[in-house]
């Protein structure tokens, strides 16, 4: 039985079919999948001649894809694993990117891992999801209104929330609409070192209700966080959802570079 920890709502073919031309994949393009499911959106992707690494937890559904999908597994082009995208490195070597209709819960999750732990080849390049509005609005999110999530996706690349879509476009129905959602990686991106060592300055900020000052006591003293706040424009006694990404860079250079964090 699929777990209900991975819950996934199947996408229903005809919205699969738009998501991927929307996507403009091209050919060879090497595309990681999360959650396949039944394999609505990894027909058409195959279609356009990419190259994909899927992850399943389901082993049942890793069977049935493998059935559905021979001729593509057994030329290569598609590869399908049993295990938990949470954990699981794509064996990537050379520049790819994620499309995907994840299990929704585990959305925040999957783009930290794929951004902090990336594989050999990087973070990806571009991230199209659909996952539910809301959370798409929160992973774009704007001035006073910062997740954990999102100040790592801006300082990355460009987030943006796309296309609205249904419930009823996946089955079982979700019991809120739904959202294509996309991240493109910057040109020049923020090295994974430095990005763990601002998701490590994010961990403490953003756990429970604390004012910065209160959350950052371990490493950080009251003068410092004054004089970052005071130069990069933020309240050290405001919540850390008021703190732009760029302040939390700069926050996390200078802890860094005084050596009260740990390099990651």
């Amino acid at each position: 039985m699929h777990s209900t920890q991975w819950q996934q709502h199947d996408l229903l073919p005809g919205p699969a079919h738009r998501l991927v031309q929307s996507c403009a994949v091209a050919l060879h393009e090497q595309i990681y999948e999360v959650g396949p499911g039944t394999g609505s959106l990894t027909g058409p992707m195959l279609e356009t001649g990419a190259r994909v690494v899927a992850v399943e937890i389901d082993g049942q559904r890793v069977r049935s894809l493998g059935e559905r999908f021979r001729d593509a597994c057994a030329r290569d082009q598609l590869r399908v694993v049993n295990g938990d995208a949470c954990t699981f490195t794509p064996p990537f070597t050379q520049p790819w990117r994620v499309i995907a209709n994840p299990p929704f819960q585990h959305t925040a999750d999957l783009l930290r891992h794929w951004l902090l732990c990336p594989p050999a080849a990087g973070m990806p390049y571009a991230i199209d999801l659909l996952i539910q509005a809301q959370a798409a609005q929160k992973l774009s999110a704007g001035s006073g209104a910062w997740t954990r999530s999102s100040v790592l996706l801006h300082l990355a690349g460009l987030p943006r929330q796309g296309m609205r879509l249904s419930r009823s476009v996946v089955q079982p129905p979700s019991r809120v609409d739904l959202a294509h959602w996309s991240w493109r990686c910057h040109h020049d991106p923020l090295d994974v070192p430095t990005l763990r060592a601002v998701d490590y300055i994010l961990q403490q900020a953003f756990r429970g209700d604390h004012r910065v000052r209160q959350a950052l006591r371990s490493v950080a003293t009251p003068a410092i966080l004054k004089r970052q706040g005071r130069d990069h424009g933020w309240d050290p006694d405001g919540p850390a959802r008021a703190v732009p990404p760029q302040a939390w860079l700069e926050l996390t250079r200078f802890l860094l570079h005084i050596k009260r964090i740990p390099s990651q």
